[in-house]
């Protein structure tokens, strides 16, 4: 089955959305995140990309290496002291502004990924898309939609004989479209009978699609360990948030799941926390 139509794949809706709302001094920030080492080549190369030039492929270092130590950024402190989230190698910008960073940084670094000129210079994207997701999730409905829309794009691009992170990026849109529908939920209680339906319909294929991915796998490689779908990399630096995301949204949701999908999203959700 192919699933990723369904999503309305787009590999360019959440950077041009990001676009419209990360500014220069945004850019500046990413770019000092090495310590200012190379800063100026790094903001050249960010302003280029921002301005709607393509990432030069193979990825060089400026910006890669000012991309990845954003991505490990943490822009909400009570977020990290509450839920003991690892904290932050650089600090930069709390909030909003923190997020669209972090956000952008981790959308130019999955589209560099799916190039297969760039396919030995990267490892555990798991931990990227977790943080592109969280950011979305805190961005609004309108970054989460087009997050959604990108990372089924990336599965298109993510090659089948290099898919053990795979299952990672269909996790990633699942636990967005559970927010999606929990914030529409919250919005309008009187939902149509009809898009409650196609709601339910979307989750419960969205369900078979992960397990199908993780189970692909596990039987086909030497996973590292037997836990469900985090077992499957030794990149675990954002495990942590993997859990996090999906104890708020498949456990503990504010809003309860459907009777038709809450099964499911809870073996899926008690699957990964138990691992």
């Amino acid at each position: 089955m192919d699933y990723t139509t369904r999503f309305n794949p787009s590999e360019d809706a959440l950077l041009y959305w990001l676009r419209e709302r990360v500014d220069r001094s945004m850019l500046e920030e990413i770019a000092m995140a090495d310590y200012s080492y190379n800063y100026e080549l790094h903001l050249s190369a960010l302003l280029k990309v921002h301005q709607g030039e393509a990432l030069p492929v193979p990825i060089p270092w400026e910006p890669r290496e000012v991309l990845e130590l954003t991505r490990w950024s943490e822009p909400d402190d009570l977020y990290i002291e509450k839920y003991k989230v690892s904290k932050s190698f650089n600090k930069g910008s709390k909030g909003i502004p923190g997020h669209l960073i972090r956000a952008f940084a981790c959308t130019l670094l999955l589209r560099a990924v799916v190039e297969p000129e760039n396919r030995n210079s990267f490892d555990g994207e798991n931990s990227t898309i977790v943080q592109l997701v969280s950011s979305a999730i805190h961005l609004g409905q309108d970054a989460a939609t087009a997050t959604v829309r990108f990372l089924a794009w990336c599965v298109e691009q993510v090659p089948h004989h290099y898919e053990t992170e795979r299952p990672f990026y269909v996790m990633g849109i699942l636990l967005l479209e559970v927010f999606l529908a929990t914030d529409k939920k919250k919005k309008n209680s009187k939902k149509k009978k009809n898009a409650k339906e196609t709601y339910c319909e979307s989750l419960l294929l969205l369900c078979d699609w992960v397990m199908d991915e993780e189970a692909k796998v596990r039987n086909n490689d030497n996973v590292p360990s037997s836990d469900w779908l985090l077992g499957l990399t030794f990149f675990d630096i954002k495990h942590d948030t993997w859990k996090l995301l999906t104890r708020q949204l498949l456990i503990e949701p504010i809003v309860p799941h459907s009777k038709k999908t809450v099964e499911i999203l809870e073996l899926i959700g008690l699957s990964l926390l138990e691992s």
